[in-house]
């Protein structure tokens, strides 16, 4: 048996406040009663979860009996809820409206009834007095099994009318747990499928603020715990990822249904052209060295793909996956080595100039998939695919054109598999839900995705139609009026809807005094009278499957297990771009060898993606490496044993001693550290943990940071240290409404060591300072790390691959504030940290490592030291570093001289602030620094005389 406080805000229709009441009440738990706070919303619904997350700082989870199945809603609570103080649950349209013909299924109150949690009914009062008093009693009478704990009344002025509806309610023994007033300022925008999503909006974290605390100033947070805390204990366990694909073997996944199959029906369709014979000769001929190997699936992020449930990743990640998100709208090429590509839902149409205008990326994704690289596409994922998009160009992977209709579709299927494919097995059915107002011409290829056979209308219909293509004055109150009958359920709720058209025209309302309408069964694409409807739709062959269907793997976890089979199957893709700036892994083309030297390849000249250019790419073969900022020695002996050692276990890497030893290293608790894949994972976590309205880099700087940030949707402030004043910062020059500082220390490229004070300065209230420490055990002693300074809204990221030459192991950590700590937990994939990375975290985490680390710091001191004197023998401008590398100054076209001499250093351009003329040195032993500095001068004579 498990305890969770919870329960359920739910209503008589749509649009009487669910989302404000729940939205807030989620940030007003978190923020004014410190509790760990779960937010769940009842059906398909992608956005409301969306502000859920952003009021709770964790995955905002749906509860849908029809997508899932009854079995799992329960489990799959507890998944969502682990480790939160209270589980607060939104509903969807009104308490008892469910599919038609169901008696309520996959209503609120069915998963309040599953669930056995209590309900807060919110009550809009706006134009009613006692009259509510009425409603709240016959939703009391209407089914005795559902618990109605207490009452909100939304929109309510105190005054007579409040005390009037109090009594009556008092009469019913029902407790009015607040009045919330109307405030116009909680308005929120809505477009032609309802609520903006959270990602999409600058002003979302300052909504939610205001939410939290108007709930927490006008609802009763104690008597609402007390409605939470009377839930009965649940029986059962919660919803386990990798239980899930074994039930997938259970219900007919296997081995052998991995094999691709030879019938001809796919080899013959114009989409996954060569997922015929060429696909199967390179899968029989591809062999994986490392049997361990994790595919790398890239999944479309960003403003333009924000829909997917976070079950789906938990799936793939849980199959031994590597999910990695892209942003269709920035990213030139798919992740490196793609072997599997995810595109889910989103807003592509508000997007397609922006996704037109990524032609690079547009091209890498059709080369992909008709390479046969796996893909599943969901709706937005179908159009970008699509040859285009209300005339503008797409991907063009599928033989379809795809424009916005009239009409909206809005279905809550059960849907047959026509044939075998990538996901599905002939037969097969699945549950889900459509949602959308474009269409695809024609709408199925030669081998369909699904058949699907359709009663009314969807979970979504009941608030969207009105506001999707505004009604006129005169049909807007009749179709709403009219609505309930061809309503399934709603997936959006309707209570953020800034205007309508009614007879007195546009009329803007807010989040919690919404005049709601509901949609009309014409707004639909079923059948007015409820007959059913069939129809074969999609696009499908062994390699893909795209359709307008959208289904939650965690109900149907085989074709997640399906899915991530043939993508460790799958050979992985190369980006021809990727080729292009990088040649071959070596950073050279097989071409551009001669004479033991390499000529320079795409590493000059203007990159893609500079953020993206790091010092890997700058070497190969034959070329004396000053590039890449490794310490040179041999790791030690201590530090060999560790890693063998970490490969002799089979199972899931546990990385909880080695955060206990980061904690015990530190001086911190463990709730304060957190191990993490390298640096650059917790890059990523910062950048995707929060909403951040205004995230500054200070540059120059390691780029991947400002790179996270924008592949997460954010717009990054840059604030630029300048050389004049020895690239020290400046703290009055960050942006006092700045609410995410990036800092490196000593950074990277310039090997500046910044005064903990000065850092320090950084600090705000509602300010997340993230300083960059991946460099200072170079220094030693290490006199200005903030690792030991527990101040709110601090974060300290270190990274051991360079000091201890793991670069291939990726371990690093974070230091800092317990919250940010714990927004940077929900953000991160299971088992990220591999068993060998945390065995390497745990061996550095000694006394004996930290004596050798010193030993280390002081030796490249000293080798410094003689770069640095060479430089000044040959006047050549140099920025004084800390590190284990030196920003120079060299002029133009040196870096190119010195690769014509077989030396490689790194190209500084890349750095947001710095031009060609620099170059960065890494630091290496004093045979090796006399080598360059010979080269250095002969290349910077060269120049000169040109």
């Amino acid at each position: 048996m498990v305890t969770l406080p919870r329960l359920v805000v739910a209503a008589p229709s749509t649009g009487s406040g669910k989302t404000t009441v729940a939205t807030g009440l989620m940030a007003a738990l978190r923020t004014s009663a410190g509790l760990v706070v779960s937010g769940h919303k009842v059906g398909p619904d992608y956005i409301d979860p969306g502000y859920h997350a952003l009021a709770t700082g964790r995955p905002g989870r749906n509860l849908d009996p029809h997508l899932v199945g009854v079995d799992r809603v329960v489990p799959l609570l507890l998944h969502g809820a682990a480790g939160a103080d209270i589980a607060v649950i939104e509903g969807v349209m009104g308490l008892y409206d469910g599919r038609l013909g169901t008696d309520g299924f996959s209503s609120t109150a069915h998963v309040s009834s599953l669930t056995s949690s209590p309900v807060v009914l919110v009550l809009d009062v706006a134009r009613m007095s006692r009259s509510a008093a009425a409603i709240a009693a016959g939703m009391v009478a209407f089914d005795p099994s559902v618990r109605i704990g207490g009452v909100v009344l939304n929109r309510c002025s105190p005054g007579r009318n409040a005390d009037e509806i109090r009594r009556a309610l008092d009469r019913l023994g029902l407790p009015v747990l607040g009045m919330l007033p109307l405030d116009p300022s909680l308005a929120t925008p809505s477009r032609h499928l309802g609520l903006v999503p959270v990602a999409e909006r600058d002003e979302s974290v300052a909504l939610i603020e205001r939410l939290g605390e108007q709930v927490a100033s006008h609802l009763d947070l104690s008597a609402l715990l007390e409605v939470a805390r009377s839930a009965p204990e649940l029986d059962g366990g919660p919803w386990d990822p990798v239980t899930a694909l074994r039930e997938g073997d259970r219900v007919g996944f296997d081995t052998a249904s991995l094999v691709p199959h030879d019938a001809g029906s796919t080899s013959d369709a114009p989409v996954g052209r060569a997922a015929g014979a060429a696909r199967r000769r390179r899968v029989e001929t591809n062999t994986v060295d490392d049997a361990n190997a994790r595919p790398v699936i890239a999944v479309a992020g960003g403003r333009a793909f924000t829909f997917r449930y976070p079950e789906t990743e938990e799936l793939l990640e849980a199959a031994g996956c590597d999910v990695r998100s892209f942003d269709p709208l920035t990213d030139p090429t798919l992740p490196a080595g793609t072997q599997g590509i995810y595109l889910g839902g989103g807003f592509p149409e508000m997007y397609a100039a922006e996704l037109a205008a990524n032609t690079n990326l547009l091209r890498d994704l059709r080369a992909a998939v008709e390479a046969g690289v796996p893909t599943v596409a969901e709706c937005a994922g179908l159009l970008y695919l699509a040859e285009s998009l209300d005339g503008v160009p797409m991907a063009g992977a599928l033989p379809a054109q795809a424009a916005m209709s009239e009409r909206l579709t809005l279905r809550y299927p059960v849907a047959t598999a026509p044939s075998d494919s990538l996901l599905t097995r002939a037969g097969e059915q699945v549950t889900g839900h459509e949602f959308h107002r474009t269409t695809t011409s024609p709408p199925a290829g030669p081998q369909p995705a699904w058949l699907i056979e359709t009663s009314p209308p969807s979970p979504e219909a009941s608030r969207t139609s009105a506001e999707t293509s505004p009604p006129s004055p005169e049909t807007s109150r009749t179709s709403a009026e009219t609505s309930v009958v061809a309503a399934e359920m709603a997936v959006l709720d309707d209570e953020s809807r800034v205007s309508r058209s009614t007879s007195a025209g546009s009329v803007p309302t807010s989040a919690n005094s919404a005049d709601a309408t509901d949609a009309s069964a014409d707004g639909t694409d079923a059948s007015a009278d409820g007959s059913d409807v069939s129809a074969l739709v999609g696009f499908a062959s062994e390699t893909l499957h795209a359709s307008y269907l959208h289904v939650h793997w965690a109900g149907h976890p085989m074709l997640a297990a399906r899915f991530a089979a043939a993508a460790h199957r799958a050979v992985p893709h190369l980006s021809a771009m990727a080729g292009e700036c990088a040649g071959a892994s070596a950073g050279e083309t097989a071409d551009s060898r001669q004479g033991g030297k390499v000529s320079p390849t795409g590493t000059d000249g203007a990159l893609s993606d500079p953020l993206r250019h790091h010092g890997d790419v700058e070497i190969g073969d034959g070329l004396l490496d000053f590039a890449v900022n490794v310490y040179p020695g041999l790791r030690p002996e201590w530090l060999e044993q560790a890693l063998h050692d970490s490969l002799a276990s089979t199972g899931y890497p546990d990385e909880e001693p080695a955060r206990a030893a980061l904690a015990k290293h530190h001086g911190r608790e463990c709730d304060e550290v957190l191990p993490t894949a390298g640096a650059a994972e917790a890059f990523t976590l910062v950048a995707r943990a929060r909403a951040w309205r205004r995230p500054v880099v200070v540059h120059p700087q390691f780029t991947e940071p400002h790179a996270a940030l924008e592949q997460a949707g954010h717009e990054v402030t840059e604030v630029h240290c300048r050389a004049e004043d020895g690239f020290a910062l400046d703290p009055a020059a960050v942006p006092d409404d700045a609410d995410l500082v990036v800092v490196g220390n000593p950074t990277n490229p310039t090997g500046v060591l910044h005064p903990a004070s000065t850092l320090r300065g950084l600090l705000r209230p509602g300010r997340l300072v993230v300083v960059d420490e991946a460099f200072m055990d170079a220094v030693p002693g290490e006199p200005e790390t903030l690792t030991a300074d527990r101040a709110d809204g601090l974060l300290v990221i270190r990274s051991l691959t360079k000091h201890w030459s793991i670069p291939g192991v990726r371990a690093g950590y974070v230091v800092g504030d317990t919250a940010a700590i714990r927004d940077l937990e929900w953000a991160r994939t299971p088992w990220s940290v591999s068993a060998t990375a945390a065995a390497a975290i745990l061996a550095c985490a000694t006394e004996h490592a930290s004596a050798e680390a010193r030993k280390r710091a002081e030796e490249i001191g000293a080798w410094r030291g003689r770069l640095e004197a060479g430089l000044r023998k040959l006047e050549i401008e140099y920025v004084p570093s800390t590190a284990s590398f030196v920003l120079v100054r060299t002029g133009a076209g040196v870096r190119e001289a010195l690769r014509e001499q077989g030396i490689a250093v790194r190209r500084a351009d890349t750095f947001p602030g710095l031009g060609p003329e620099w170059v960065r040195i890494a630091v290496r032993p004093p045979e090796l620094t006399d080598q360059l500095l010979r080269a250095l001068e002969g290349a910077a004579a060269a120049e000169g005389r040109q």
